[in-house]
């Protein structure tokens, strides 16, 4: 035997006499050989430290896929309120309101309330521009004034409010 192995010497019994040995490959009570059960001892130890290696490694492992997972996860959340919080701030600017571009009121004319005209049968733009307006030509203005009426000019619906002013 090496000199290492004398100095990891296992203490264990003798299958004969279970007389306590201390790595021996006599045993001095009942002169059996003990070389196998010393090379079994030793393989006990090979196999519990790569356990304890492989244990390790499985750990190692998990903690990485899990560090990968949560990266990822980070990553897509990040972008996620990245983009969300780009587009609340550009439908903020898209439909805030700038006082500087506010008119001035002057008079009481810009104090008035806006007038409606709730669609009746039979009416159109033409007809409602030109009770309201003077002019029936004048019915463009009233889609400026209503933009949802400028996908369909030729068709309002009865009950339908319509800004005049």
């Amino acid at each position: 035997m090496n000199t290492e192995s004398k100095q990891n010497k296992v203490k264990f019994m003798c299958p004969v006499c279970e007389h306590q040995i201390s790595g021996e490959e006599v045993c001095p009570n009942c002169d059996a050989r003990l070389e196998n059960l010393i090379l079994l001892n030793s393989l006990e130890e090979v196999v519990e430290t790569k356990a304890q290696q492989y244990s390790t490694r499985q750990t190692l492992i998990f903690l990485l896929i899990i560090t990968s997972v949560l990266s990822a996860l980070f990553y897509f959340l990040n972008s996620y309120y990245a983009s969300l919080l780009t587009q609340v701030t550009n439908g903020i600017e898209q439909n805030s309101i700038s006082f500087t571009k506010l008119p001035i009121a002057q008079g009481t004319k810009d104090l008035q309330p806006r007038r409606y005209h709730i669609v009746q049968q039979g009416d159109s733009l033409s007809s409602i521009a030109q009770n309201y307006l003077g002019n029936a030509n004048r019915w463009p203005e009233l889609v400026i004034k209503n933009p949802h009426l400028s996908s369909r000019v030729n068709q309002i619906d009865i009950g339908e409010k319509i800004r005049i002013d």
